[in-house]
């Protein structure tokens, strides 16, 4: 190639590099999308998971009266790491979910949640004169 070849090849270069977003490079977009097809599969394996382990706890529950923990923690630490897959798919997140980083761990989770229903009626707001 002749040296005016070279310069105009680097000029398209510096050219495409200025007007590319910073850090966003075709090949990295390229490389993002790949991951975000793999997530994608994840996602919907995860989906069976969580099928089974909602299957799972509803037989448990029906013959104990009470949810599993070992399930419930299980269901949200699934449940965060979908949440991380959407954020990354979404382009929320620069951060690639499981196996990149670490499972993510559960939240404090109680195992029954009792919603307490008062009678009193609803307190009501001043009303502006």
């Amino acid at each position: 190639m002749s040296q005016q070849g070279e310069k105009i090849v680097e000029q398209a270069k510096e050219t495409l590099a200025a007007t590319a977003p910073e850090g966003d490079s075709t090949t990295q977009i390229l490389l993002r999308g790949l991951y975000m097809v793999l997530f994608a599969i994840i996602t919907r394996i995860a989906e069976f998971v969580i099928a089974g382990a909602a299957l799972i706890q509803l037989i448990y529950k029906l013959a104990t009266k009470k949810p599993n923990d070992r399930i419930t923690t299980f269901g949200d630490s699934l449940a965060q790491y979908v949440t991380q897959i959407v954020r990354f798919q979404t382009f929320n997140s620069e951060e690639k979910p499981f196996p990149f980083q670490s499972w993510p761990t559960a939240t404090a989770v109680t195992s029954e949640t009792e919603t307490k229903v008062s009678d009193e009626p609803p307190p009501t707001q001043p009303q502006a004169s």
